[in-house]
């Protein structure tokens, strides 16, 4: 009897230790979910993501992601759009104080603040080949031009180096302005380090490992500067079963899933040196509606490994990101959350009381909030899908539309992941102008219509 009670006591013990080894990382989550401002001004006047029962999940509200198309004039073409005119910057810049006014009114705010500038990387390496056409016509149109009768790698290095200055000036001189006019928020930039559209698990490849650092450590005035670094843990490829084969383009391995998130997070902490590590996901697969999964709610095999890697990981917190329009999808978010999200968030949220904790949503019947300010754009942002992976990857992103506007020839689309709708419906709610100095697009200017038109 006294034998069997001192196994009995030690399997306990024995189990009790190993619930302890393997309890998950636990992270601040911030909850980053937005409503449309199409709906505030067009649509239901209600704000959905307020509404969402995030089934006992402990969260952190005080996180914003401010879009490109709503922070000062930022050119989507590359940063000759600024750097090309005598007062492109300063007036960049005046915009962007004027901006934050309307955006973050509480001059004391000291939660964290996303910049999402996407349409092209800081990086020359990163771009497309459209962002690197424009950048040298640019230097084309200048006299005397610095790629002048220059070819081979001698003209590559110029164009490299013009080009990383352009966008250190642009992006440098944007967060400074927003750090002096929000001073105690804690400030980061989407997407940095760059995820590669999916396939970032090069960052531990030995073939390609040293090059995509090297490309990263020219950024470290950048690291500098941000307060927290926001790397995006974004799905490009659904998650197959194990066991199960994947079928390319669209679909991935468990194993390959992972191989991502760890690359991600282990280039994140080091370039962050001891900042704070805040990594973006979404409910949703990226890509186009139609086409493998694009758009379509990760599927459990996805969240299970996501989840499960947040959990061994040290971050110090995810951010939950998506936008709402309307009663659909707020319904259908909800049932995700419920089903999907919450299930497996609550083991992995830090209990109340960290250091950027946020108040609760207000409490059902609460009147929303006021529509937004005359002028502001219709809609909020989001990544758009990514290319087939690369060798050697470039961005996945950049240069091809994403957050704000898209610039597809003439014209400007808005394109939230996932759906074809919102674009259908902001097309119809206004028009874009095309800004151009000599003969080239730098960057386009939403037009909102009146309710009605």
């Amino acid at each position: 009897m006294r034998l069997s009670l001192a196994v009995a006591t030690l399997a306990i013990v024995s189990a009790s230790e190993g619930l302890a080894q393997t309890a998950p990382h636990q992270v601040t989550i911030l909850y980053g979910v937005s409503t449309d401002t199409w709906d505030f001004q067009f649509g239901a006047r209600q704000d959905w993501s307020a509404m969402v029962d995030l089934g006992g999940v402990v969260v952190n509200r005080n996180i914003k992601t401010i879009y490109s198309h709503t922070l000062g004039n930022y050119p989507v073409m590359g940063p000759q759009g600024l750097v090309g005119t005598p007062t492109g910057l300063t007036n960049h810049i005046a915009k962007v104080r004027r901006d934050l006014d309307r955006l973050i009114p509480d001059v004391n705010y000291s939660g964290v603040v996303v910049i999402d500038y996407e349409s092209w990387y800081a990086t020359w390496d990163c771009l497309n080949a459209d962002i690197k056409a424009n950048w040298t016509s640019y230097l084309q149109t200048l006299q005397p031009s610095p790629i002048a009768n220059l070819s081979g790698v001698v003209r590559e290095n110029v164009l490299r180096t013009t080009f990383e200055q352009a966008a250190r000036d642009v992006l440098l001189s944007t967060i400074q302005a927003c750090k002096q006019a929000r001073s105690q928020a804690k400030w980061g930039l989407f997407d940095y380090p760059c995820s590669y559209g999916g396939t970032a698990a090069a960052y531990d490849n030995p073939a390609s490992s040293a090059t995509l650092r090297d490309r990263n450590d020219r950024l470290q005035w950048l690291w500098d500067q941000l307060d927290v670094i926001t790397p995006s843990l974004y799905c490009s490829f659904e998650t197959v079963p194990d066991g199960t084969t994947p079928q390319p383009p669209a679909q991935c391995t468990t194993q390959s899933q992972r191989d991502f998130i760890r690359a991600m997070v282990r280039e994140s902490q080091r370039v962050a040196h001891g900042k704070p590590v805040y990594a973006y996901i979404y409910s949703k697969y990226l890509g186009t509606p139609g086409q493998g999964a694009g758009g379509q709610y990760c599927n459990a095999t996805t969240l299970d490994v996501l989840f499960d890697e947040v959990g061994q990981s040290t971050m110090d917190g995810i951010i939950l990101w998506d936008n709402l329009l309307g009663q659909t999808q707020y319904t259908a978010f909800q049932s995700y959350m419920t089903n999907e999200l919450a299930p497996r968030m609550r083991p992995l949220a830090r209990n109340a009381g960290t250091p950027l904790q946020g108040a609760p949503p207000p409490p059902p019947g609460s009147p929303p909030p006021p529509p937004p300010p005359s002028g502001s754009s219709p809609t909020s942002g989001s990544p758009p899908p990514p290319p087939p992976p690369p060798v050697l990857p470039q961005s996945g992103r950049r240069g091809q539309g994403n957050g704000g506007l898209r610039p597809v020839g003439e014209t400007t689309m808005f394109r939230p992941v996932g759906t074809t709708s919102n674009m259908r419906i902001h097309l119809s709610q206004g028009t874009t102008r095309v800004v151009r100095r000599q003969g080239l697009i730098t960057h386009y200017v939403m037009q909102e219509a009146q309710p009605g038109q």
